[in-house]
């Protein structure tokens, strides 16, 4: 099950949300997706990663809360404005980063160089299949 929450101000995107989701982690997995704002996605990872400090603020940030069961916050204006650095439109990063999200419920990484080779690997193949 896949529930979409809209905490901005901002009409909600239209990408296939369920069906990314259902494709990846399969029909069981319950998965909750949080479109929020700059301010609150920052409190959450400072509340909850606290060691992972950047100077950016984030895009996104995955949950995984038991083996069947997560939560992927984003950030739709911060997604907006990094789009072009992509040259992507902003529902197609959207569909990326998202993708990007379910990808480390599923446990995949970027921490080190031999995780993100195999995380980019995986974000390719479901890229073509999606």
């Amino acid at each position: 099950m896949v529930s979409l929450v809209n905490l901005t101000k901002q009409k909600t995107p239209i990408i296939a949300w369920k069906k990314i989701a259902e494709k990846i982690l399969g029909k069981q997995f319950d998965l909750s997706v949080v479109l929020t704002g700059e301010k609150k996605i920052a409190a959450i990872k400072k509340k909850y990663l606290p060691r992972k400090q950047e100077l950016r603020r984030p895009n996104i940030l995955s949950f995984l809360m038991e083996e069947n069961v997560g939560e992927i916050f984003l950030c739709p204006a911060y997604l907006r404005r990094e789009a072009p650095f992509f040259k992507r439109n902003f529902n197609r990063h959207l569909k990326k980063i998202y993708l990007h999200g379910i990808l480390h419920l599923k446990g995949f990484s970027h921490q080190q160089e031999k995780e993100a080779v195999k995380m980019a690997k995986e974000e390719k193949k479901w890229e073509k299949i999606l």
